[in-house]
């Protein structure tokens, strides 16, 4: 059974401030009226489906989004089931007003389970305030295995034998990100099913891995990042893919091998839509089709999967490079 690990990297450009206050909802003929402040209320909670049989759920208390603000809220739990494989992952947000929401490891003990978190007014702040900087490690990214078809929704459409490690009593947090431009509170909710599998059935552990930078754009001007990592093990990628929002204009990502430099992953002119959906820019591989060892790369706002193997190619080296 080998172990492995996902990449990623991510770029948001967001800086609402999200007053803190307590609602109370009153009838009115149109829509609830928050008693505190006279606000309309407009609520925009969602029944999710159920997970698959024999599956898990986390689900969201209701979270308030106030007028012309954004919010990231955290929300706290631990997977106390036996040690199990995710094979399915289908996350349920509100498209009109959710930036992100994502599965991530706390640091230690953050937050008693069940507790619900206000804990930033923006990713920047997210990621200032956690232990490595990078807002704690996402337990599931999107990872779609060349030859495999998605369910609807589903993050994962792995083969046979492939599967995301969830131990009993991983402390887990909901981080969600919601940005609300109207002049009405806004209520929300968030569902995360998964399907599972016996860790008997899996021979092969893949897991997120996320690499971010700063961004600073001047006025009126075009502007580019890279940065380096060292991966200090062997790797099987089965997927990449680019995640920029709508300042971005273009990516490209380099792979140097054997003294040669390929292009692998290149979009010359980046979509808006590419961000809520990036399975139309996602490159795919087979199972063994894409093996490195000990890369150093260099990177911009990308997303891949990876799974370490004990053979592997010789050293290999990448570099990307994004424009905004």
């Amino acid at each position: 059974m080998h172990p492995s690990v996902v990449f990623s990297i991510f770029f948001a450009l967001c800086s609402c401030k999200a007053p803190q206050n307590t609602v109370e909802t009153g009838d009115s003929e149109s829509k609830p009226i928050d008693s505190a402040s006279g606000i309309p209320v407009n609520d925009q909670t969602e029944t999710h489906p159920n997970p698959p049989q024999d599956g898990y759920q986390i689900a969201t208390p209701v979270m308030m989004v106030q007028p012309y603000s954004e919010i990231i809220y955290c929300y706290y739990g631990t997977y106390d089931g036996p040690d199990v494989g995710v094979v399915h992952f289908l996350p349920f947000t509100h498209s009109s007003f959710n930036h992100h929401s994502i599965l991530r490891t706390q640091f230690g003990v953050e937050a008693e389970d069940g507790e619900l978190v206000a804990c930033g007014d923006s990713m920047e702040d997210l990621y200032r305030d956690s232990p490595d900087g990078m807002g704690g490690r996402t337990l599931i990214q999107v990872t779609h295995v060349k030859g495999q078809t998605p369910l609807a929704g589903d993050w994962l459409a792995l083969p046979d034998g492939y599967a995301v490690k969830l131990n009993s009593g991983s402390r887990w947090v909901v981080d969600t990100h919601f940005i609300n431009p109207t002049d009405e509170i806004v209520l929300v909710n968030d569902t995360m099913n998964f399907g599972l599998v016996p860790v008997d059935e899996v021979e092969n552990w893949i897991g997120a891995f996320e690499l971010r930078g700063d961004v600073e754009i001047p006025p009126q001007e075009e502007w580019s990042n890279s940065f380096d990592c060292t991966w200090e093990e062997d790797y099987e990628i089965l997927s990449i893919f680019a995640h920029m929002h709508h300042l971005g204009k273009r990516f490209a990502t380099d792979w140097t091998h054997n003294g040669q430099t390929e292009r692998i992953y290149e979009l010359t002119e980046w979509l808006p839509e590419y961000r809520e959906n990036p399975r139309d820019i996602t490159q795919h591989y087979l199972p063994g089709e894409f093996l490195v060892q000990k890369v150093t790369c260099s990177l911009s706002p990308a997303l891949g999967t990876i799974h370490r193997r004990k053979q592997c190619a010789t050293q290999r080296r990448c570099a990307a490079s994004t424009v905004l």
